[in-house]
Order: C-alpha cells, then structure tokens, then sequence
C-alpha cells in the first residue's frame, strides 16, 4: 500500500535518514539537492545530524549553507522558547492554562537536538469559552487579532484565530485542537489532560495518546505535503508506550477520526522502518477497501485543478463514516459559496 507516496528526491531523503551508508556516494550537486528537498520537509537539522553521527563529511559550498541554516534554527528555537516564557508567565498570573500544540515544545520533548526542527507560528489551545480571555491577555505581550477579513470565517468555521505580534512569530490561538474529516477535535479535554512541563506553570503539553491523534489529524489534513510532520510521529511513537497507542485509538474512534489516525500511523512506520502498529483490527476497519484510493490520492497533485479535484475525494475517504462525510461535504460547500462571495464583495 501507498509504494508510490514520496518517490523520486522525497525518497532520497527518507533514504538517507534511514540508512545513510546507502546514499553516502553523492557528487556535491546531488548533495545540495538532497538537502535543499530535506529543508523543504524540515528534516534538513535530522539529516545533518545523521551524517554528523556516520562521520560522512558534506562538500564545502553545502556544509557552509546548512550550517548557516541551523545557526538559524538555533536563534528561532530560543526565541520561541522565550515568547512562550512570557505568555506562560502572564496565563499563570491570571490562572488560565492553555496547551502548547507542536512547536518548540515538542521539539524538546522529541528530538535529541531540539533546534533541529524548524519552527513557524506559535499554536495554543485553549478552552472555547476562555478564548476571548486568552486574546485580552495576549495582548499584554503585544499580540494583536490579525484584522482580516477570514477571521470571521475561521472562527466560525474552523478552528483557531490568528494574532500577530511586531516583533516575534505569529501565533495561532485555537479554541479547538482541529477541525476536518467532518468531525471536531475539541480542545477542553485536551486542555484538561494536559501535561505539565517544566519549567512552565500555565502552558502545557498534550498528553501521548492526545498528541498522536492531534498529530495524525493535523498531517492528514494537509495530505502530510511536510514529511517532517511524519518524522514527528515517528519520533512520538518511540516514546510512547502500548497503553499510549491504545489509548490514542480509543480517542480517535470516540472523536470519529480513526482513519486519519491509522493512515498518519501507517505511513510514518513504513516510511521510516519503525515497528510500531496500532491493532490488525483497528487498521482494518480504518481503511479496508480505501488503499487503492488513498495510494493515488495522499500525494497531493502540483496542479491546482487536480489537487482540488482529488481533495475532495481524498477527504471523503478518510471520513470515518456516512454522516462524517455529508456533513464534510456541506461545510466544504458553504466554504465555497462563502469564499466566492467574499471575493465578489
């Protein structure tokens, strides 16, 4: 299943994190490509490290450029950390906890260098109720609602509002974890089973089980076109235990997303060679007779027709049943209309 899913360079860079002695014969040209596709994934800090570890030296012209990149990263990392910082320090004063979704956090938790993982927003989860809360004590840190006309649109419709801030990341505030596939990952229980992680006192982390789904929903959504929201899982289900996996299943057939869970799981495992697996049973009644159609469409098409044409039919598939997949295709319906509407105005 899935064989033909990141061939050609995408593969050279699963390769390469995999087994580097394989892919160790590389002219300088082939080298810069093969970075500059593993930047493209986020994984070029992963696959640095693995050459670093076999002791395998890069051409000059490109050890000078991902060397540059990860000073980079190391500047963008800290930078998070100390955002994050700040606004742990103003929720705690006001008694409100939220919990930090991928990012920086993460990276701390997951990867043997944290810097290794590129950065973009900030994304917090809070409780629905409190989000109008949480905006006013953003504000303290200098983060602003971003004034567009969407916002209107992704707060009714989706799943999170955007604040910028002058001089540090954007942030995405969700008021739930996601929504897609027809069903709604909604953040007050993972707010409520969050995690404490120091040496923060308000912000949190998801816990295993929250984290796998939230990961595997999120990747699925955006047809994994990052192949490092796959390694994150990867590296998510080496630390998990099997009472964590079970525990993931049990929440994503409670919240009706259990096929993107199991194809998230699927392909991060046979990608990368880790032998981890949700249950026979589970997987089965996730994709049974969607392989060959998940085969040709989780890749998405380059060509803007195309990749609107097979995103219906790809997330129709991953919709865990009838009444998932009518209520997918009404909001996507109503998105459209919205959306022409706006651009008439």
């Amino acid at each position: 299943m899935l064989g033909s899913f990141r061939t050609g360079d995408d593969g050279l860079v699963v390769a390469a994190i995999r087994d580097l002695p394989r892919v160790r014969a590389l002219t300088d040209d082939e080298a810069a490509r093969l970075f500059a596709r593993a930047e493209r994934h986020g994984l070029a800090g992963v696959l640095l490290d693995a050459y670093r570890e076999a002791r395998t030296s890069l051409p000059a012209p490109v050890a000078a450029r991902v060397e540059m990149r990860e000073a980079a990263r190391e500047l963008d990392h800290r930078a998070h950390l100390a955002m994050l910082a700040a606004i742990d320090g103003e929720l705690a004063h006001e008694g409100l906890r939220a919990v930090a979704l991928k990012g920086v956090l993460l990276a701390e938790r997951l990867y043997a260098r944290p810097s290794t993982r590129p950065l973009g927003d900030i994304d917090l989860l809070v409780e629905e109720h409190a989000l109008a809360r949480a905006t006013r004590i953003l504000a303290r840190v200098g983060y602003a609602p971003l004034d567009h006309p969407a916002e209107e649109r992704f707060r009714n419709q989706g799943h999170h509002v955007h604040l910028v801030h002058d001089r540090a990341p954007a942030l995405e505030l969700h008021f739930h974890a996601h929504r897609g596939f027809g069903r709604t990952l909604r953040g007050e229980p993972i707010v409520l089973r969050g995690v404490a992680q120091e040496p923060f006192a308000a912000i949190r982390v998801p816990s295993r089980a929250d984290e796998l789904v939230f990961l595997a929903v999120h990747g699925a959504s955006h047809r994994f076109m990052r192949l490092g929201w796959l390694y994150d899982i990867v590296l998510l289900l080496g630390r998990s235990t099997d009472a964590d996996l079970v525990e993931a299943e049990r929440r994503a057939l409670e919240v009706g997303m259990r096929r993107p869970l199991a194809l998230a799981v699927h392909l991060a495992t046979t990608l990368f060679g880790v032998e981890r697996r949700l249950s026979l049973a589970f997987a089965d009644s996730s994709l049974a007779g969607r392989h060959a159609l998940l085969d040709a469409l989780v890749e998405e098409p380059s060509r803007p027709l195309a990749r609107a044409a097979t995103r219906f039919a790809y997330t129709v598939a991953l919709c865990d049943d009838v009444t998932s997949a009518l209520r997918y295709a009404r909001g996507a319906a109503i998105d459209k209309i919205t959306r022409r509407d706006h651009d008439a105005g």
